[in-house]
């Protein structure tokens, strides 16, 4: 899915068109392999994206990108560097996959510098290189070193463009150079051989060439015929981008780089999102299989501690027959005066102790049992109620829709002590931005989208005489119907109960029970977790799981 020489030459020339003059406002990397470049421009604001990442490209996005607390060093060279400085240009030189951003910026002395700003989007070397007036690199993304016959990358050293291959640029073919190389070619899997023929060929280009009637009339054609920017679909989903009119479905775009940013910057978005939700979810599951190990393993203890009184029973017996129980004996028969019918049985001993020992050590362990029983159902309950937590993290990760979301939750775990806490980081945490809707009755009806957003509607937003809502026995939304005095109807009822059942752990059943009571009626127990309450004078109504009309973002 890299782009290819073609496109990347009719993208260079549609930026150049667009930025000459453009002004720099401000840079940021939202990712470390990604660099955003807001612009002033005089058809208005706009922001350019260089990504040296999995998807290599440089394009204009209306995404809402974010802004690090603390930007990378990287970044803030760029800034010294680059910083309110206004573009000259935009080229791709020799037909490389390489964009040239050309910068006319001042430096420490005040002098007015022109400054390249260079963008490799090739292979492994992918990378994002600021050249001073001389040729000197003063900045890079990543460093490479000159060992290997490696073209060295790093401040310091002269740029230098990439080595030019000795075979023929594809672009600069005749028809008896596509007809030669073609010749003889398996047209269902010939494209690596053909791509060997010719530099600057892609593999995707090869393949759609080759499985054209006449490949190399095709290939002649492509190189002497103007370029549009098409979206490659199967289905549905799209699959790649492309500078040739591909010959499966396709979506033509308005622009090379609104076909970026529809495919890239939606990918990059799931990309982001993903990585958030799989280190975050590692972490929580981790986290909820212990808890889940700790609770086994004390209710067999706590089974043992109930299971107390028989060894006290057993102690009485050595006791009350301490006078037929000789010393060194591993076994003692007695009467069991405790069943009605009594009973003879055999009571293990440890022959190295005296009987009244025996029984002394059997009573320890009775007095330690029944201490335990009491400490025990603390911890249990105590565990149990993380284990709840622990689930309400995990559910509020896996219905997280956007980064944002995710990475409140992620933030959340990390202040739980469930992730390790980065020292550098101490990010505010934004205000609650809770989902909502309004009833066919016309009240409003707030929903959680998290722990912390739910703590925020049901102990700050709702008022006493509102009306919560909440799935019985599993993680999910705090709801609060807005009430405003008024008196809502049933349906009213139902419907802030099926947004309740929608946002919860067991929304995929067909039917869900949902408790329901006033505000006043829930409060937060002291040292809970976010979003951990008990409530009480409660209703339920058993709803399906389905949102009303106009949820309000």
């Amino acid at each position: 899915m890299p782009i290819d020489n073609l496109f990347i030459g009719d993208l260079a020339q549609e930026l150049n068109n667009e930025l000459i003059g453009a002004r720099i406002d401000k840079i940021y990397m939202p990712r470390r392999d990604q660099v955003v470049l807001n612009l002033r421009t005089d058809k208005g604001n706009r922001k350019l994206i260089l990504s040296a990442g999995v998807y290599a490209a440089v394009w204009l996005t209306d995404q809402k990108l974010d802004n690090p607390d603390t930007p990378p060093v990287f970044c803030m060279m760029l800034r010294k560097q680059l910083g309110n400085g206004r573009i000259i240009s935009v080229t791709q030189p020799d037909r490389e996959r390489i964009i040239v951003i050309k910068i006319s910026s001042t430096d420490e002395m005040g002098d007015i510098m022109e400054k390249n700003l260079i963008c490799e989007l090739m292979g492994r070397q992918k990378n994002i290189i600021v050249v001073n007036h001389k040729g000197i690199i003063t900045a890079c993304l990543r460093n490479i070193g000159l060992e290997n016959g490696n073209r060295g990358i790093m401040p310091g050293l002269a740029y230098t463009l990439p080595e030019k291959s000795d075979k023929k640029f594809w672009l600069d073919a005749t028809l008896d150079d596509f007809k030669t190389a073609c010749d003889g070619i398996d047209p269902n899997d010939g494209e690596k051989e053909l791509c060997n023929k010719f530099s600057g060929l892609t593999l995707a280009l090869a393949r759609q060439g080759l499985s054209a009637d006449v490949p190399y009339e095709w290939f002649y054609n492509t190189a002497n015929t103007p370029l549009k920017p098409y979206i490659v679909m199967s289905g549905d989903k799209m699959v790649d981008i492309s500078a040739v009119m591909p010959f499966s479905d396709f979506i033509e775009c308005e622009s090379f780089s609104s076909a970026l940013d529809t495919f890239y910057g939606k990918r990059t978005w799931e990309d982001n999102l993903n990585a958030i939700k799989r280190e975050t979810e590692k972490s929580l599951t981790n986290a909820l299989k212990r808890t889940k190990k700790k609770i086994a393993e004390q209710k067999i203890e706590m089974q043992t501690a109930v299971d107390r009184e028989k060894i006290k029973e057993k102690a009485d017996l050595i006791t009350a027959n301490i006078g037929v129980i000789e010393q060194g004996e591993r076994l003692a028969r007695v009467i069991n005066y405790y069943h009605p019918d009594m009973p003879e049985i055999t009571i293990e001993l440890d022959p190295s102790l005296s009987p009244q020992k025996n029984a002394q050590k059997l009573y320890k362990k009775y007095a330690r049992l029944k201490s335990a029983e009491h400490h025990l159902s603390q911890q249990i309950e105590k565990n149990e109620s993380e284990q709840m937590y622990l689930e309400s993290l995990v559910y509020s990760l896996k219905a997280a829709s956007t980064v944002k979301e995710a990475d409140e939750v992620k933030n959340e775990a990390r202040e739980a002590g469930f992730i390790k806490k980065d020292l550098k980081k101490n990010r505010k945490q934004p205000p609650a931005t809770p989902r909502r809707f309004v009833t066919d009755g016309g009240f409003e009806i707030i929903c959680g989208r998290n722990n912390r957003e739910n703590d925020e509607i049901t102990h700050k937003t709702a008022g006493k005489k509102d009306i919560w809502f909440h799935a019985r026995g599993v993680a999910g939304s705090h709801v609060v119907l807005i009430t405003d005095g008024r008196q809502p109807a049933d349906s009213d009822i139902e419907q802030a109960a099926e947004i309740a059942a929608y946002y919860c752990a067991s929304s995929g059943g067909v039917s869900v029970p949902v408790d329901y009571t006033l505000v006043k009626n829930v409060k937060k127990p002291n040292g809970a977790r976010p979003g951990q309450v008990n409530y009480f004078e409660y209703k339920s109504v058993i709803v399906k799981p389905q949102l009303p009309r106009g949820e309000q973002i």
